[in-house]
């Protein structure tokens, strides 16, 4: 975030907006090549208890989706944490449009500031989030619902709040709070699934959570704040983008109950892990 807004801010300045996706396209291919080099499989399980030389084969798809949606914990978990997704990508990806066109914030003030501040306070949510339950999962498992739970209760009104302000300053000023408290439920989501899920099923698990993620966050968020905007535009609406961010909150508020659900059942679930190991 901090590097795609700022540095594809300025090259769209630069270069325009094509030569700022060539840009970052190859930032991609940079990362891609550091993967490859430099990056190698772990253990499979080796840190587990009980950790066998050899562990079972992978699982197929078909059996290890039923194992994953046997599990009360990881169903409530599949919507909880994509409708946390359908609020964080969604309006992380509309703030710099809604920054320029509603509070009138130049694009080289965009790329000077929001991208500094989405990146910092994307990293401190989701390493926020995960330091949070670490340290509160040892008294009881249920931190792993509660804090994603806490975090979007708050996102709701913070978001409303910020598309309320008077100018673009304090709008991303108040901004970093919501930018913040929507990336919490990340690493939590997807320790709960490596947790809760057998060794030889959690690269199959944690995909179907990302599958999650990716159809309800970055292909459902942005496109429905878009619809919204252009219906309230339709509707006559002076705002309209606005009006469609703050009609997100919502949508975090009842990523909140369900989190509030799976904490009644992440307990059950998690002894029953403990007595199979």
């Amino acid at each position: 975030m901090f590097l795609g807004a700022t540095v594809g801010g300025w090259a769209a300045i630069q270069f325009g907006w094509r030569g700022a996706f060539f840009l970052v396209a190859g930032v991609g291919l940079a990362a891609a090549a550091l993967l490859v080099l430099l990056v190698r499989e772990p253990v499979r399980g080796g840190l587990d208890r009980g950790y066998a030389a050899k562990p079972a084969a992978a699982m197929s798809l078909p059996a290890s989706a039923r194992l994953f949606l046997s599990k009360p914990t990881l169903r409530i978990l599949l919507v909880a944490s994509g409708l946390a997704a359908f609020v964080s990508t969604g309006m992380l990806n509309w703030i710099p449009a809604y920054l320029m066109r509603v509070q009138q914030m130049p694009l080289a003030e965009v790329a000077r500031w929001f991208g500094p501040a989405a990146g910092l306070c994307m990293g401190v949510g989701i390493w926020g989030g995960g330091a949070l339950v670490n340290w509160a999962g040892r008294r009881s498992p249920k931190a792993y619902a509660w804090i994603p739970g806490l975090s979007m209760l708050l996102t709701a009104p913070t978001l409303a709040l910020a598309c309320l302000a008077p100018s673009w300053q304090t709008s991303l000023a108040l901004m970093c709070v919501p930018m913040i408290c929507c990336t919490m439920y990340v690493a939590p989501a997807l320790a709960l699934v490596q947790n809760l899920s057998p060794v030889a099923a959690r690269a199959t698990a944690t995909s179907l959570l990302l599958l999650a993620f990716n159809i309800l966050g970055p292909g459902g968020g942005p496109l429905a704040i878009g619809m919204m905007s252009d219906g309230f535009a339709a509707a006559g609406a002076a705002q309209p983008l606005k009006l469609a961010l703050i009609a997100t909150a919502p949508i975090a508020l009842v990523s909140a109950l369900l989190y509030a659900r799976l904490a009644r059942v992440v307990d059950a679930d998690t002894r029953k892990v403990l007595e199979e190991t």
